[in-house]
């Protein structure tokens, strides 16, 4: 896979698994993840690492709109909830991106972004490297965008990683 030497580089916090395979349950404290019981077959992270009919690889990357929309990766990270810390679940390489509107519980409407791909990597539980998730509420942060590096220890974790 020819890479492009400085992507934009996107991190993505989902709910953890063991596997992303369907049929591990996910586990969290995000609110899709306890109003669907850590359901695999439910959430969009639950298949992150399994082909589907298409010949993709799916999952959420969180509400709003991704820009740029090209040349980016995305790297997954999750919450292991017995260490107690964010760890590198898997990464998409220049995945696609899709929209789609979700109704919350109070009636409002918002984009919801799916990204696809047939390039990625999913790192087995004893090969997923800690990182120090930065503070807020957001479940995405650009590690480097448009040339600029916002998150240095992320993006470090990246090209460590490729």
């Amino acid at each position: 896979m020819k890479r492009i030497p400085q992507p934009n580089v996107l991190f993505v916090n989902i709910g953890w698994a063991e596997r992303y395979d369907g049929e591990h349950r996910i586990q969290g404290d995000h609110e899709d993840i306890r109003n669907q019981s850590g359901s695999p077959s439910i959430l969009g992270e639950g298949n992150a690492f399994s082909w589907d009919s298409t010949g993709l690889v799916r999952c959420v990357v969180g509400m709003g709109r991704v820009r740029p929309n090209s040349s980016i990766d995305v790297v997954f990270v999750a919450r292991n909830p017995i260490a107690h810390r964010h760890e590198v679940v898997g990464i998409y390489f220049e995945p696609s991106f899709f929209y789609s509107p979700w109704t919350n519980r109070r009636g409002r409407t918002k984009t919801w972004a799916e990204a696809s791909t047939r390039q990625f990597k999913e790192l087995e539980t004893a090969q997923r490297a800690s990182i120090t998730w930065p503070r807020g509420r957001s479940m995405r942060r650009w590690a480097r965008r448009s040339g600029t590096v916002f998150f240095q220890e992320l993006f470090n974790r990246y090209v460590a990683l490729i």
